[in-house]
């Protein structure tokens, strides 16, 4: 029977040879990652030098030593002397190339200079400073976040370089960039040397913007001073059109304007008194943190469009109504940074793998 059992047992494909292969690959690269996660300790700015570079053969480095190796036991089988020479010739050039290589990243500093604030899901923008400690050259620099394509620069002797790379945000809250991977392989590709940086910078993202529909009635309260007239949920002032955008109620559609082909059009309503506007963290009740945040997120950018001062109500916190850039920025980071002590720490597989 269990004979029998073999022959009806199936052979592996080729593709799923390949995918296993693969898997056993990134399994190996996962687990340096994760010591090298470990090992690195956070800074800002980082001199690549012998305690923090590696460096290892490539696959074609691993032929040519697999050549070296058939060529020494061709020549010392049929005592050919010229054969021995030009793998001995092969070796030294390989040893030459691990100084070389090594050299290629050594005195190379990295700094951090800026990252960029988003929401959630947005691309970050992380801005590097690119400087050579040395009277060289840096010709082949590899830079790349864990599990990402490199980009390769050229890095001269006293002229530091800007670079920008990005990384995509996973989550609201205070978030550090993945691993920086810098590697170079120059000058003939048989030998890598790289290293991992880890930036102890930190970027606030913001909730990511659900659409919440109209500001509700509630949200105005009388003020002082002149103001804008501004449109309010179920107020009956006719002031208008505006062109039609997804998601807004059928019933205040101009079907008049859309049957003369001119496109779908939607009626304004605006309640014209003094008023000022409240984006209120009680408005939005039986919604969990999150869902609350990005709702009170969508209402903040479309007020922040206006010329209308708002102001905005959060558990133990009140910013008082104001306009222009700096209030929106403002009241972005507090809705970044509310109860951001109890959000879930990122999975360490995002650090690794470099995304979500």
């Amino acid at each position: 029977m269990a004979v029998a059992a073999q022959k009806h047992k199936r052979p592996l494909s080729s593709a799923r040879e390949n995918e296993i292969g693969q898997g056993w690959v990134a399994n190996v690269r996962r687990r340096i990652r994760r010591w090298a996660l470990k090992r690195r300790r956070a800074q800002s700015a980082f001199v690549l030098d012998r305690n923090n570079l590696f460096i290892f053969p490539t696959g074609s480095g691993f032929s040519l030593l697999l050549v070296m190796l058939l060529m020494w036991l061709l020549g010392t089988n049929y005592d050919n002397n010229l054969i021995l020479a030009l793998a001995f010739l092969l070796g030294s050039i390989l040893i030459t190339c691990i100084l070389h290589t090594h050299a290629s990243l050594a005195g190379l500093k990295v700094e951090l200079m800026q990252i960029q604030e988003g929401f959630v899901g947005d691309e970050l923008q992380v801005n590097l400073r690119l400087s050579s400690q040395g009277k060289r050259d840096y010709p082949d620099v590899r830079l790349f976040w864990a599990g990402q394509f490199p980009k390769a620069v050229h890095i001269e002797e006293q002229e530091p370089l800007r670079l920008s790379l990005s990384f995509t945000a996973p989550r609201r809250g205070p978030v550090s960039p993945p691993l920086l991977c810098v590697e170079s392989r120059y000058p003939l590709g048989l030998l890598r040397c790289w290293t991992w940086l880890r930036f102890d910078a930190e970027a606030l993202v913001y909730p990511k913007p659900v659409d919440a529909g109209p500001l509700p009635a509630s949200a105005s309260s009388e003020g002082s001073g002149d103001s804008e007239p501004v449109l309010l949920e179920g107020a009956e002032d006719f002031s208008g059109f505006h062109s039609y955008r997804d998601g807004e109620s059928l019933r205040h559609i101009s079907w008049k304007h859309y049957a003369q082909g001119k496109g779908l059009f939607v009626k304004d309503f605006q309640a014209y008194a003094d008023e000022q506007l409240w984006i209120d963290w009680d408005a939005l009740p039986g919604m969990d943190r999150e869902a609350r945040l990005q709702r009170l997120c969508d209402w903040l950018l479309h007020l922040a469009e206006g010329v209308q001062p708002f102001g905005m109500r959060l558990p133990g916190m009140e910013i008082a109504p104001n306009i222009g850039p700096e209030h929106r920025l403002h009241c972005l980071r507090c809705l970044a940074s509310f109860e951001a002590a109890q959000l879930a720490p990122i999975d360490v597989g995002y650090y690794l793998e470099g995304g979500v």
